[in-house]
């Protein structure tokens, strides 16, 4: 599922990125030139926002109810309540098998010839690009007796890898934002609580390789994960995970009749609440011109443009993000897929 779905990474430089997504498998067959040869059923669209939330959260309940059921089999298992399980903690629960992120899937290494991977330094003839310290940095290579830097411009977070083409960078970085929580001063000094990963895409102008200027700053919730680029084009894989509801995999008197019944019922009211707004990536962003600074927000991505396997997959957003370099500011229409185990 994921090798189709990301094989619209290859898509070439003509198509602009901004009209909306055909049936993946027919776009994909398109514009890899028939390569693709998997029938237009394997991935399906939503008909509705109602199908998509009734969807996720159908994967969510079904993940949950696996791992309160895992929890309860542990305790039948072993008795906990006489000591016998090394792993059983003091406050009388146990480690809870809490569903994973599903955020792994498979890349490939493999140099394409037209195809462009990010990478940490770019050069061309005159030029070397170096993500380094928190910093873009342009030095000049040629002469080789005149190297020296050029400029630099700070980029936010933690920079992961770039691209460099025709007078443009674009650069991704990771943010990660914490909150100070009180901690017991016999174990620690402080300890932090993450609040958001996200992942943050800079778009510079080094036409003036002395003088690069901000285009746009974007950043989206979830997890930088690949990108390609062909041509003018660029697409971003993005990872989301479950939103961070208040679950509980292990009941406090699990030795109560119905105790595991009742915490996954406890459980289903929990997800089936949680608005679809919450399931769905958030992204903001900074377009600089001209004229000034212009902010927008929103969700991520239509509901119309997500995806999910025949055979369903789990709960994660896997996000594919285009950036058209002949048109930096403008933001395309982004897909996803909805599926956590992928292959």
């Amino acid at each position: 599922v994921l090798s189709l779905f990301l094989s619209l990474l290859g898509c070439p430089s003509g198509e602009s990125g901004g009209r909306g997504p055909q049936s993946v498998t027919e776009q994909v067959e398109q514009e890899t030139e028939g390569t693709v040869t998997s029938s237009a059923t394997d991935l399906e669209t939503f008909n509705s926002c109602e199908d998509l939330d009734a969807y996720l959260k159908d994967q969510a309940i079904a993940e949950m109810e696996s791992a309160v059921d895992a929890n309860a089999q542990w305790y039948k298992q072993y008795d906990v309540q006489n000591g016998l399980c090394e792993d059983y903690n003091d406050n009388g629960s146990v480690p809870a098998a809490a569903p994973t992120e599903g955020t792994v899937f498979s890349t490939t290494n493999v140099q394409v010839e037209g195809v462009d991977e990010a990478d940490f330094v770019k050069n061309d003839a005159d030029y070397i690009y170096v993500l380094s310290n928190g910093y873009f940095i342009i030095y000049k290579a040629r002469p080789g007796s005149e190297t020296r830097e050029l400029s630099r411009i700070g980029i936010e977070g933690y920079p992961v890898s770039m691209y460099v083409h025709e007078g443009k960078a674009v650069i991704f970085s990771e943010v990660i934002e914490y909150e100070p929580v009180p901690c017991d001063p016999q174990i620690c000094l402080q300890s932090a609580m993450l609040i958001a990963k996200k992942a943050k895409i800079t778009l510079i102008n080094i036409e003036d390789k002395e003088s690069p200027k901000l285009i746009r700053e974007f950043n989206a919730e979830g997890n930088y994960k690949s990108s390609r680029r062909i041509g003018d084009i660029v697409r971003v894989v993005l990872t989301t995970a479950m939103p961070q509801i208040d679950l509980q995999y292990y009941p406090e008197n699990p030795s109560e009749e119905g105790a595991f019944e009742a915490l996954k019922e406890q459980n289903r009211k929990i997800i089936e609440e949680t608005p679809l707004s919450e399931w769905i990536p958030k992204y903001n962003e900074v377009i600089y011109s001209s004229g000034g600074q212009e902010t927008r927000s929103g969700e991520l991505i239509e509901c119309k443009n997500f995806y999910r396997p025949v055979d369903p997959s789990g709960y994660g957003v896997l996000s594919i993000i285009p950036i058209d370099l002949n048109d930096p500011m403008v933001h395309q229409n982004d897909i996803a897929l909805v599926a956590d185990e992928i292959n």
